[in-house]
């Protein structure tokens, strides 16, 4: 039997090094998307809701969170436009009927918040 020599060794060395460089790429990537933005506080009910709904989903908000707020989300769309103008439609008939003031904006879109809490 040939012991492997310095060229296979070097063979060996370099694949295994590849894979461990492989393996630290795919465990970076979700650190790579950035932090997770908890939902708001008193979006707490509605959040656990909406997360369950099918893909393709957004969720919408009238008014403001901490004091007079309404909210909507629309899921199994075709498209995430779909979803949005969907929730968007909703959450203004639910402003209007319960007379909330301010707009309706996307505050979800699948499971990443878009919200910036102004």
């Amino acid at each position: 039997m040939i012991a492997p020599g310095p060229a296979i060794h070097g063979v060996r060395h370099g694949r295994r090094r590849l894979e461990w460089m492989a393996l630290a790429a795919v465990l970076a990537i979700p650190s790579c998307a950035g932090p997770r933005v908890p939902p708001h506080p008193h979006l707490d009910r509605m959040w656990r809701q909406y997360v369950e709904l099918p893909d393709e989903r957004a969720m919408v908000v009238g008014g403001d969170p901490r004091r007079l707020w309404v909210g909507a989300s629309a899921a199994g769309a075709q498209t995430m436009e779909e979803a949005v103008e969907r929730a968007t439609v909703a959450c203004k008939a639910r402003r209007v009927a319960r007379r909330v003031p301010g707009l309706c904006r996307t505050y979800a879109l699948g499971d990443e918040i878009v919200w910036e809490d102004n």
